[in-house]
Order: C-alpha cells, then sequence, then structure tokens
C-alpha cells in the first residue's frame, strides 16, 4: 500500500503534512506531542535502541533537536521531526526525524526513530521509513524542494539518505540488521562530532 500524502505550503501557517499508512499517520511534530517526545528520548529501555549513543539523552540534546525541527516546518522545509499515531487508537507512538547533513551537502540524515514500548514488534518502525522513503521524498524532490543549508550557503538538491548509529551503541547488529531490511548499504565509520558512527547510505533517485 502506497502512503496517502496531503501536503499544504501554507505562507502564513507553514508547511503542514499528513502521511497516512496501512497503520500509521506521519504529521509534523508539535507542542502537542513534544513531552511524550521527551518521555521518549530519556527512558533507558527506549533509547536502547536509538542510532546515537543509547543512553538517555539530555534536556540540552533533545530542546536542541525540538528547536531546530519547530524553525524548520516555520521556515517551510520539509525536513523536520515528525510524530507518528497509530490510525486505529489516534495515540501518539512515536517519532522520527529528516535533517541535513551538515558535513556533506545533498545530503539528509534520517534519525532519531523511535516507538513507545507498547507499540513496538508491530511492524511500525519498518512502515514509517518505507513511507518517507517510497512516498514522501519522492514527493518533495518532484515539487522542487532543496536542503535548506543551515550555515547560509546555497541550497542543494537532495541525492542521498543517511542512517548512522555510534559504534558504541550495544544495538548496532539491530541496526545494521534494520538497515539492510529498508535497503540502504554499508558506507563504512566515520568520525562526526569526536565520535565513531557506523553509516549507512541509500541513493536517491534523479
Amino acid at each position: 500500500m502506497n502512503a496517502v500524502i496531503t501536503f499544504n505550503d501554507d505562507p502564513k501557517k507553514g508547511l503542514q503534512v499528513s502521511i497516512d499508512t496501512q497503520q500509521l499517520r506521519l504529521s509534523p511534530l508539535t507542542v502537542n506531542e513534544e513531552k511524550a517526545y521527551r518521555q521518549l528520548f530519556t527512558d533507558p529501555a527506549i533509547v536502547s535502541k536509538n542510532s546515537g549513543h543509547g543512553k538517555p539523552h539530555t534536556h540540552e540534546e533533545i530542546e536542541a533537536r525540538l528547536r531546530r525541527s519547530r524553525t524548520a516546518w516555520e521556515r517551510h522545509s520539509p525536513f523536520g521531526t515528525f510524530a507518528i499515531f497509530e490510525k486505529k487508537s489516534n495515540t501518539f507512538v512515536g517519532t522520527i526525524d529528516l535533517r541535513p547533513f551538515e558535513e556533506e551537502v545533498e545530503t539528509i540524515v534520517m534519525g532519531y526513530l523511535a516507538i513507545a514500548l507498547p507499540y513496538q514488534r508491530k511492524g511500525y518502525a519498518t512502515e514509517t521509513v518505507r513511507a518517507l522513503i517510497n512516498d514522501y521524498i519522492p514527493l518533495i524532490k518532484s515539487k522542487g524542494y532543496l536542503i535548506d543549508r543551515l550555515d547560509g550557503s546555497k541550497p542543494a538538491p537532495l541525492t542521498r539518505l543517511y542512517r548512522v548509529m555510534r559504534t558504541d551503541n550495544p544495538a548496532a547488529q539491530w541496526f545494521e540488521s534494520l538497515a539492510k531490511k529498508l535497503g540502504f548499504t554499508p558506507y563504512g565509520i566515520r568520525e562526526m562530532s569526536g565520535k565513531q558512527w557506523y553509516v549507512y547510505t541509500k541513493t536517491l533517485e534523479k
């Protein structure tokens, strides 16, 4: 089943998006979900399989991501943080983030994927990522959206996706299995922000 996407770039309200899959609905994260978002990333059982260090995130880390996402949607960028809802219950179940990779132009990192414990092992993570790769990203590319560089440099077209995970994360083997299942290929190990990261890449059609 292809995702059904409602996409409205409102000059006053910013970018409004709804992505409906078989079981889920994705939409830009709002202040209504921020409390639940903070709970996700401070829960050791959930972040143990998150793509970062596998430990509860600090207040500063979480707030910085939330500020970046708010700014992205307000600036009409299609690359921000999505809230994930289970359609049958209309319950917030998780989140995923699309953000420019500052070290390489034309690249978006798909990360900070987290699903609440009661909703894991239902295929929600796979369904979320597939909807973004197969339906959402081709749509925004067809509309001519570029990657708005935060450093003020010239916006760039999107040609590549990254999934990354810290090499010291105990869930690295699980992450590799999921990345390959979704069509990502190993790119190697890179140093970013003073840490070593596994990088998986997916080249997008022009």
